[in-house]
C-alpha cells in the first residue's frame, strides 16, 4: 500500500494482522511462475501458397483435353481445384528468461487441401477419356525462436515471437484413367500413387493476444505468417502408373513439373490463424513492483 497506516484509538491485535495482509497483497503484486515453463497447444487455419502446383495440374488437365479434340473430336472439357484453407495443430514448450522475453521450441502439422485436376471427352466415333490427378500434402515444422511479451500477466497480454527451423513436406500424386477406342478395340484403364518428400529452412512470425482465465491457465488467438518454400521434392519410390513393366517414377527422381525437366516448387508459406491454450507450471511465486 502506498500510504502510511496510521492507528487511531484502540486497534485489536487481529486488526492489525489483517491490515498486514492487506499490505502485502498489494496490487502492484504480480503472481509469477518461477519456473517459467509454459506448454501452448492449438489448432489453426493454415493457407499455402500452393500456386505453382495448381497451376501444373491445371496445365495437365487442359492439355489431356486439347489432346483429345484434336485426335478424335466431339467434346471434352477440363477443371481443376486449388487446395484453399488447409487445418493444422501444433504444441510449444517455452521458458521465461524474464518477465518480458524468453525462448521456445515448437511442432506442428498441416494438411493443406487436395488440389485436384480432371479431364473428360467424347469422341465422334464413341472413343471416351476419363482422367483424375490429385495431389495431397503435409508439412510438419520444427521450430525454434524468441518471444517478448507485454501486458497484465493476470489479464490481456500481447506477445510477439519469431521462430527459425525446419520443414519437412510431403506431396502424394494420386492419378487415375481410362481410354476406350471401340473403333480399333482398344481399352485401357490405370490407377496410381507415388509420394514424395522434401525439407526446407522456414520461419515463422506472430503475434499473439492471450487473456488469463485462472492463473495457470489463458487462452490465445495468434496471427502468424510463415515462409517455407521446398525446392523440390524426390520420389520416395518406384511407380508404375500404367502397369507396363517400366517405372514412370523412380525412388530419389525429382517431382517435376508437366513436361520439364524443372522441378515442382511447393510453396507452403501464407498465413496462419492459430487459436488454443496456455498452461503454466511450477512453483507460483509473488513478485512486488514498485
Amino acid at each position: 500500500m502506498k500510504g502510511r497506516l496510521r492507528q487511531h484509538g484502540r486497534v485489536s491485535a487481529r486488526l492489525i494482522a489483517l491490515v498486514c495482509f492487506l499490505a502485502a497483497a498489494d496490487s502492484n503484486a504480480i503472481a509469477k511462475d518461477s519456473s517459467g515453463m509454459t506448454l501452448a497447444l492449438w489448432g489453426a487455419a493454415e493457407f499455402s501458397d500452393l500456386g505453382q502446383v495448381e497451376s501444373d495440374v491445371a496445365r495437365i488437365a487442359n492439355e489431356e483435353k486439347e489432346d483429345f479434340l484434336y485426335y478424335f473430336g466431339g467434346s471434352a472439357a477440363s477443371s481443376s481445384a486449388g487446395s484453399g484453407a488447409g487445418f493444422g495443430v501444433g504444441l510449444e514448450i517455452s521458458r521465461a528468461m524474464s518477465p518480458a522475453m524468453g525462448f521456445g521450441a515448437r511442432v506442428g502439422y498441416c494438411g493443406p487441401g487436395d488440389i485436384t485436376g480432371e479431364a473428360s471427352g467424347h469422341g465422334d466415333f464413341n472413343e471416351s477419356l476419363n482422367e483424375t490427378w490429385k495431389i495431397a500434402t503435409s508439412l510438419v515444422p520444427v521450430l525454434g525462436g524468441l518471444w517478448f511479451e507485454g501486458g497484465d500477466p493476470e489479464g490481456i497480454h500481447f506477445r510477439g515471437a519469431l521462430f527459425v527451423g525446419a520443414v519437412f513436406g510431403s506431396a502424394t500424386l494420386d492419378q487415375s484413367g481410362a481410354i476406350d477406342l471401340p473403333l480399333i478395340g482398344y481399352k485401357e484403364s490405370y490407377s496410381s500413387s507415388a509420394p514424395a518428400s522434401g525439407s526446407a529452412f522456414a520461419a515463422d512470425f506472430s503475434g499473439r493476444l492471450s487473456h488469463s482465465l485462472t492463473p495457470k491457465t489463458a487462452i490465445f488467438i495468434e496471427l502468424g505468417y510463415l515462409i517455407a518454400t521446398i525446392k523440390q521434392m524426390r520420389m520416395d519410390k518406384d511407380v508404375d502408373v500404367d502397369a507396363d513393366g517400366d517405372f514412370d517414377y523412380q525412388r530419389g527422381d525429382v517431382f517435376e513439373r508437366s513436361g520439364s525437366t524443372d522441378a515442382l516448387e511447393f510453396d507452403f508459406g501464407g498465413l496462419r490463424i492459430r487459436g488454443g491454450l496456455v498452461f503454466s507450471f511450477g512453483k507460483s511465486e509473488t513478485v512486488t513492483s514498485n
